[in-house]
């Protein structure tokens, strides 16, 4: 809701905190951030492309686009991640036992799918927050538009 209000880089600002807060308090695979750095790029992806889209049409139908297309190229982006960065560094660091060869398979029948999934139901949650607050968003919206004018 926050990059709704105000913009894609609120959305990824608040990726960043909820992550780096995830971290600091449980920490991470050997140490390291993997998997919050994931999560970060997962959701900042998500985040930016609704909140475009939702900026572009700031009504129900735009959300609903932003929300699509987030969860698509959320899927698409974290294929991509998940094969030539994130696998090689939990192979490489955790010694994580999967061949070379089995990773594109895997990311093409669970990985893709769970994460369009996963962003489809996002999504729905999203908007139905949306629908309860769409009066409060528009209000805080144009608030924020006539101060900056003045």
């Amino acid at each position: 809701m926050t990059a709704l209000l105000y913009g894609p880089g609120a959305g990824i600002g608040i990726e960043g905190i909820k992550n780096v807060l995830h971290y600091l308090i449980r920490g991470g695979e050997a140490g390291l951030p993997i998997g919050q750095a994931a999560n970060f790029l997962a959701g900042s992806v998500y985040v930016s492309v609704a909140a475009w889209a939702y900026g572009r049409r700031s009504d129900a139908a735009g959300l609903a686009v932003g929300l699509a297309l987030g969860s698509l190229l959320t899927a698409v982006a974290m294929a991509a991640a998940n094969y030539f960065f994130l696998f090689p560094l939990y192979i490489a660091v955790l010694h994580y036992p999967i061949a070379r060869e089995d990773i594109l398979p895997l990311i093409l029948t669970a990985i893709f799918p769970f994460n369009l999934v996963k962003g489809g139901l996002i999504g729905i949650v999203a908007f139905a927050l949306y629908s309860r607050l769409h009066g409060w968003i528009r209000e805080r919206r144009a608030t924020e538009v006539s101060a900056e004018r003045r």
